[in-house]
């Protein structure tokens, strides 16, 4: 977790001075999404003096103003991962951002930028989750992505992680019914689950604490506790 951490001080995770930009995506629906633009090594290292040269305001209130923004937008071979992560925690959590600087370093091509925000009800991000938040709040990402960096779809990469496949699935869904459909460069999904009852019998919290893993001893009262589990 992120306790006793500030997610708008970014150094403390390990990342270069400005090498990510916290600010804020606003949804349709009135909600302010906390997110990350991290920027790729390649980039930063191209770049240095001038993004050591802007200052630090916390959470930046108009990212169109800023370097690292002007290197994604202006940039026709980036690619863009929009990186949705999984139940628990905040951007900054656990293995997150570890799996950010692996995403930046593969080989499709040669600057990957990575986004990744908290949904409604996460982090610094206010609100209360539900599954039609989490997807707006996915969908406004995506907007963002194509209307004010103005990266094509054929370069934006969805990313999602345990919840956020199901996130993912429902944005790539939502967009390829569109008319035209809109096609995305990829979609990665990383432990996705069959469908909720199911997960709830083997999940464990943190990986540590089972939900309903010891009821499967009592099959009966165990069945009765997964037709409480309503899923679509």
């Amino acid at each position: 977790m992120t306790w006793f951490k500030d997610l708008t001080v970014t150094e403390s995770f390990g990342f270069l001075h400005n090498q990510v930009t916290p600010f804020i995506i606003p949804t349709p629906d009135g909600h302010r999404l906390f997110a990350w633009h991290i920027l790729p090594l390649s980039a930063y290292h191209q770049h240095e003096r001038a993004l050591l040269s802007e200052d630090t305001p916390g959470v930046i209130t108009n990212i169109t103003t800023r370097h690292a923004f002007h290197l994604l937008s202006s940039d026709p071979d980036a690619i863009l991962v929009l990186h949705f992560h999984g139940a628990g925690g905040t951007v900054g959590s656990g293995y997150r951002v570890p799996n950010y600087r692996a995403v930046a370093a593969g080989h499709l091509a040669k600057s990957i930028h990575v986004l990744t925000i908290d949904y409604r009800g996460f982090g610094l991000t206010a609100g209360t989750p539900s599954e039609s938040g989490l997807i707006t709040d996915a969908l406004a990402v995506v907007d963002w992505a194509m209307n004010v960096a103005s990266i094509p779809p054929h370069r934006i990469l969805l990313f999602g992680q345990s919840l956020g496949t199901a996130v993912t699935l429902a944005v790539a869904q939502h967009h390829a019914r569109q008319s035209p459909p809109v096609a995305f460069k990829e979609i990665i999904l990383v432990a996705p689950f069959t469908d909720v009852a199911t997960l709830v019998s083997t999940y464990r919290v943190a990986g540590t604490l089972p939900i309903l893993g010891p009821l499967a001893r009592f099959p009966t009262l165990f069945r009765a506790l997964q037709g409480f589990v309503r899923d679509q």
